[in-house]
């Protein structure tokens, strides 16, 4: 890759203006357009459209140096747009104008990803539909007697299949809601059009029906484990299953499992009481609380069971999944398509905007994952 990196700060706004036929004095798209172009290089059978545009993957941006880290650990591109907008109230109040600050617009209230965050494999830029080779059964070795031959063991294999499914959302901005903002209402509405796509990702991943356009969500997928919980009751007992389940099918729990869970079943879990019976030397039961004081809590801080817990209101309602997170795979098919659209909506001067991908689901090993069900009645508001 040769990108030219010495050019302006990546500029989505400016392309968008561009293509919209609304370009600013001092508008540089040189560098989005060479990204654009390079992501359209990498995946020769997803040719942009006329009026679309490819987004940059994160390893391209990496790449071209684009991204810094906060300091949350978070990466980020470039600094939010500036710009206020000034309105003029009735009767007195008409001398003291009304100051919108748009570049502290405090977006909705979304439920947070999770998966990505816990270290869940993203493969990116696929082509055509994909098979992963996966070995069933391993080969084993007998012991003979002295003479006797050694037996022959042949390894068994199988495919996990990748087919991309179509992700989408679009919206409309006015012509006059456009220029009185300065654009920067586009940023914000591009910026609401990329989280509601990687919210959806996530939702399907857990909870995808395979049907109706939907990729299956590894919570649908064959073979993984089910654990037994008491609705409203959680246990050390159950959560220890969990654990039990991958280790019995020889997942290796020493490092990068976790456990997901919505905002009511970690506040569940943060408020029950290990009553496991503890038991002395002689095999005799003591008191779970000594001196008045619990011992410990199911959740504490960040964790269950020394594994981390990652809470958002994207994981399935009602239910507790423990998993090896790099098993779990989230794949997409070459970078976000954006579509300017111009035309559909000209006679009011009105921009369309349309943003698609393409994703599928799938994990490694089935058994990397068990689920409980039953965990808890409701979710708050439901």
């Amino acid at each position: 890759m040769n990108i030219n990196t010495n050019k302006k700060n990546y500029d989505l706004m400016a392309v968008i203006r561009s293509m919209s036929g609304q370009s600013c004095a001092g508008d540089d798209i040189g560098l989005a357009w060479e990204l654009a172009r390079e992501m359209e290089r990498r995946q020769p059978n997803h040719a942009a459209g006329h009026g679309s545009f490819f987004l940059p993957s994160l390893s391209l941006m990496r790449e071209a140096g684009l991204l810094r880290t906060s300091t949350a650990g978070e990466e980020t591109l470039g600094t939010p747009a500036h710009g206020v907008v000034d309105g003029i109230g009735g009767n007195g109040s008409a001398l003291v104008p009304n100051v919108v600050l748009i570049a502290q617009f405090i977006e909705a209230l979304g439920a947070a990803t999770v998966l990505g965050k816990s270290g869940a494999t993203i493969i990116n830029d696929l082509e055509g539909n994909v098979y992963i080779p996966r070995a069933s059964a391993d080969i084993s070795a007998d012991w003979v007697n002295e003479g006797a031959p050694v037996g022959k063991k042949n390894p068994t294999f199988e495919q996990v299949q990748l087919v991309p499914h179509t992700l989408g959302a679009y919206t409309d901005i006015t012509r006059r809601l456009s220029m009185q903002t300065n654009n920067v209402v586009t940023k914000i509405v591009l910026n609401m059009l990329l989280n509601a796509v990687n919210r959806k990702v996530e939702q399907a991943a857990f909870a995808g029906t395979g049907s109706d356009g939907q990729p299956q969500g590894i919570l649908g997928i064959s073979g993984i484990g089910s654990v037994s919980m008491t609705a409203n009751a959680p246990t050390k007992g159950a959560l220890l299953d969990f654990i039990n389940a991958l280790e019995t099918a020889n997942v290796d729990t020493g490092s990068g499992c976790c456990w997901y869970a919505t905002p009511a079943v970690k506040k569940l879990l943060a408020e029950t009481i290990d009553l496991t019976p503890i038991k002395d030397a002689a095999g005799t039961e003591s008191e779970k609380i000594v001196g008045g004081v619990a011992r410990r809590y199911l959740y504490e801080a960040g964790k269950c069971e020394d594994f981390p817990l990652y809470a958002s209101g994207l994981c399935p309602a009602n239910k507790l999944v423990f998993a090896k997170a790099s098993d779990i795979v989230l794949a997409n098919w070459g970078a976000i398509s954006l579509l300017v659209d111009q035309y559909t909506l000209s006679t009011t001067g009105s921009i369309r905007i349309v943003c698609m991908s393409e994703w599928d689901f799938a994990l490694l090993h089935p058994q990397s994952l068990a689920v409980g069900t039953a965990i808890a009645e409701a979710e708050p508001g439901s």
